[in-house]
């Protein structure tokens, strides 16, 4: 009667272990995925928000070698009339 109370609440640690085993690895599955979809869902945000810097900047550095090209041929011109009004007045 003892070895079979014995044994019988083996079996049932051994099935709670198995059930416990079995529930623990399907939690760790179930979290290993949300956390790949996370981490997808965060590259692929963080790679759109480069990709918008990136064009914005690109325009920046574009409108702001225009206004450069823009000041240098003023000053040229400037410089031109400054030396034509000296070689008048000379």
């Amino acid at each position: 009667q003892l070895e079979q109370d014995s044994q019988r609440r083996q079996d049932e640690i051994d099935r709670n272990l198995n059930t416990t085993k079995s529930d623990i690895e399907t939690t760790l599955s179930q979290t290993q995925r949300n956390i790949n979809s996370t981490l997808e869902h965060a590259q692929n945000t963080i790679n759109t928000q480069v990709n918008s810097v990136q064009a914005t900047l690109s325009s920046y550095i574009r409108t702001t070698q225009d206004q450069f090209s823009t000041e240098n041929s003023f000053m040229v011109y400037q410089l031109a009339g400054t030396f034509t009004l000296l070689g008048c007045l000379i």
